[in-house]
């Protein structure tokens, strides 16, 4: 069987959208360092050429960003049919009690206050990228999609 387009076909990649350079660097490292492939955007239309191309196995992005804001970029990116399967996980320092109800109404998964804690961040890791088979993806509900199993 075919793997779904654009799932990663040996390690998970994680797109990392901010547009403070030492956040992406922070994330980058961090998430190199446990193995993952990553991907960096630096405002929303970046973020979303990006997504549509590289098609990553989950999102990290701040809501505040040029251009387009997070939630208007996840918005633009949940139309599309490949995403419907990808986590995205807002991490931004806007108050989570007034920006995380908007967030998740847009199709955001989580929502992470910044200044990050990084425990957090293996929770969320391990939640949505640990099961990540390398031929297919879980779907929202944390069961696998049937037809996008790997073939043993």
């Amino acid at each position: 069987m075919m793997p779904h387009p654009g799932v990663s076909q040996t390690i998970p990649t994680v797109l990392v959208v901010d547009d403070d350079e030492d956040s992406r660097f922070m994330l980058r490292t961090f998430l190199e360092l446990r193995g993952y492939r990553v991907m960096e955007a630096r405002d929303g239309p970046e973020a979303i050429a990006t997504a549509n191309s590289e098609k990553p196995d989950l999102i990290l992005m701040d809501l505040r960003l040029p251009w387009l804001d997070g939630i208007s970029v996840t918005r633009h990116l949940r139309v599309q049919a490949w995403s419907h399967y990808v986590p995205i996980v807002i991490v931004s320092g806007w108050d989570p009690n007034r920006h995380r109800p908007l967030a998740l109404a847009a199709g955001c998964d989580e929502y992470l206050f910044k200044p990050l804690n990084l425990s957090s961040l293996d929770e969320i890791l391990d939640k949505y990228l640990a099961k990540v088979p390398a031929a297919g993806r879980r779907i929202p509900s944390g069961k696998p999609d049937p037809g996008l199993t790997a073939q043993t």
